[in-house]
Parts: structure tokens; C-alpha cells; sequence
């Protein structure tokens, strides 16, 4: 039986994407359907009305669905459920969707070991990081697996290592000046540009284990729990009027379900192009067409831009690998143990 785990699936784009992934294995396979076992992880301590019916449909098609807490924000939490992870699929895990994120109006600090970062870096990218080296050894271990992370294009305003490293990172004191303009939108962008240093790392590391990485951007998605911890007036103008942006997508349309290798045979085996990172990048609804081989040998649909396209990453790629960067970024990730807060 193959194995999804997933996070981020409380509510919104992660929970309409388990969705939308258990209509697909329903119409895909046919009785009896136990061909994925499905481990989602979810922040709330109770079920929502909406992951209960989803539980029900499982169950009455005969898919194993078993729902896991998880706290992108504490890596105690991110240990934890690593551990239930591997007793509950102790042989391979097949596909592993890391969709959960938060977008904060104040600068929140968490810390990581002996190092202060804000809270969208912690849930964004770190935590997803420690998550994947922990679930690493289940990874490829019975034929193709496939990570599939939720990213942004909102990547690209980030300029470069620097200005990265400096937004992943509260200021000193809160009178302290910033390098960079720390708001709730920088935050944000340097999160989702370091998760992407993350994505290039992990597809290098584990590709010759016959891992994808897939990073899909699915537009700007209001309707989300994204804002959960900002304030209640940033909670409702994302909810009740940034929904009405023409830039808006609609949560169905955003919801990346295509997380099988098995299936969609046009993103199984991409060729990327050259000095492009060593992971494919989907910038487009999940409703639109899959991009065609051609299109991911020319690197028409597949470069994610910005930070990636820059020859200061180039240089560093050339010299240090996606190991050096992902170490300038991320630090000693193998530090952050049990006990940090």
C-alpha cells in the first residue's frame, strides 16, 4: 500500500487538496481502493465538520485515513510526529505534501536551537526542512517518491542570500534598525524563498533515490487560514476583501493535488534545463494543463525566477552544491533537537 503524508491539511488549500487527492484515488482505482494510506497532519486539537466528512468518505471507500498533530512551530512537535510517522508507515512513505504556512502582520519570534528566526521561517521552511531529514529514510525506499511543496511567487522580491538570511531573522530589539524592511510581507517572501533553497537541497540530495521535488506556486490564495495569527482586522480583510483582488485565486483552483508518481506521467521525469535548480517548479492553477515535455526541456514552465536565476546563487551552487547554501541559510538543522522551544 502506498503512503501520503501531508500537512498543512486543517483547513483551506491543504484540506482542499487531501480532497481533491482522495477524489482522485477513488476515481482512479477501483474497489477494493485501500491503495494509499493516507497520515495527514492537522495544527487544531479538535476535527473540523470538514475533516470529519472527509474521514467518512475515506472510510466508506476503503481508504485509511489517520489524522496526526502537528505544531510546524515547536520542533518538539515536529519530532513527534516524525516518530508516529515512522510507526505507523515504518517501510516508505511515496508522496509527501508539505503545504502548511502562516503569514504574520507583527514580527513573531521562535527559536531553533541557540537561534532566533520569525515565526513564517520556523513553520514556512525550517520546520519542513527538520521534517523532511527526519522522514528522509522512508523516502524512495520502494520506488519513485514525490515531495510536492506549497510555495509563493512572492519568492522573487528577495534579492539575495543576504537579504534572505536577515528576514529569516527577528532584529536584535524591536528599536534595533533592520537591514532590510521587516514586515509581514518580507517575512513571508524570504520564508517561501528559503523553503525553496530547501526544495533545491532535498532534490539533489535524494535524487539518485529516485525522489521528486515539485514546488508549486498556486497563486495568492486569501480564503486560507494563512492570516490565523494575525490580527482580527488583517484576518478579516484577507477573508472579506483581498478574496475580491483580481490577483485572487479561488481555493479550488489553487489545491495541488497531483502528489502520485505513479500518475501524470508528464511531470514524472522532467529534464530541467541547464543551471536550473534540481527541482520542478509549477507556477500555475491546479485546473490548468500539466506543462508538456517540451516545456520542461526548454524550462518554460519549470525556473522559478528571482533568487534562483541570480548568478550569486549560480556561483555558490558551482563552488558549495545546494548543501552550502542550504547551510548558509539554514544553519545546523541538525541541532534542532527535541527539547528547543
Amino acid at each position: 500500500m502506498r503512503v501520503l503524508v501531508c500537512t498543512g491539511c486543517s483547513s483551506g488549500l491543504g484540506l482542499a487538496a487531501l480532497a481533491a487527492f482522495v477524489d482522485r484515488v477513488i476515481a482512479a482505482y477501483p474497489p477494493p481502493r485501500p491503495r494509499w494510506h493516507i497520515l495527514a497532519a492537522h495544527r487544531s486539537e479538535e476535527l473540523s465538520d470538514e475533516q470529519h466528512a472527509l474521514t467518512a468518505r475515506c472510510d466508506h471507500h476503503g481508504i485509511p485515513l489517520a489524522w496526526l498533530p502537528l505544531d510546524l512551530a515547536d520542533a518538539r512537535s515536529v519530532h513527534s510526529f516524525a516518530r508516529t510517522v515512522h510507526h505507523r508507515a515504518p517501510h516508505h512513505i511515496d508522496a509527501l505534501l508539505l503545504n502548511a504556512a502562516c503569514w504574520n502582520t507583527a514580527c513573531t519570534e521562535v527559536t531553533l536551537g541557540d537561534t532566533r528566526w520569525t515565526e513564517e521561517a520556523v513553520v514556512n521552511a525550517c520546520s519542513q526542512h527538520l521534517l523532511v531529514s527526519l522522514l528522509e529514510p522512508l523516502l524512495g525506499t520502494s520506488g519513485p517518491s514525490r515531495i510536492v511543496v506549497t510555495t509563493s511567487n512572492l519568492h522573487k522580491s528577495v534579492a539575495s542570500l543576504d537579504h534572505l538570511t536577515s528576514l529569516l531573522h527577528p532584529p536584535p530589539s524591536p528599536a534595533s534598525p533592520s537591514a532590510s524592511p521587516n514586515t509581514g510581507k518580507s517575512r513571508y517572501a524570504a520564508s517561501k524563498a528559503a523553503q525553496l533553497v530547501s526544495a533545491a537541497y532535498w532534490a539533489s540530495k535524494l535524487r539518485d533515490q529516485g525522489v521528486q521535488v515539485v514546488a508549486v506556486s498556486p497563486g495568492f490564495v486569501p480564503t486560507t487560514g494563512l492570516s490565523r495569527s494575525s490580527g482580527p482586522l488583517a484576518r478579516w480583510a484577507m477573508q472579506h476583501l483581498l478574496s475580491w483582488a483580481p490577483f485572487a485565486v479561488a481555493l479550488e483552483e489553487a489545491s495541488p493535488a497531483s502528489v502520485d508518481p505513479a500518475q501524470d506521467a508528464s511531470v514524472a521525469s522532467p529534464a530541467p534545463p541547464a543551471n536550473a535548480p534540481p527541482f520542478l517548479y509549477l507556477s500555475l492553477p491546479s485546473s490548468a494543463p500539466l506543462p508538456s515535455p517540451a516545456d520542461l526541456r526548454t524550462g518554460t514552465a519549470c525556473t522559478p525566477g528571482g533568487l534562483f536565476d541570480s548568478e550569486e546563487v549560480r556561483a555558490r551552487t558551482a563552488t558549495a552544491g545546494w548543501d552550502g547554501v542550504a547551510r548558509e541559510v539554514f544553519g545546523r538543522w541538525e541541532e534542532w533537537t527535541r527539547g528547543a522551544a
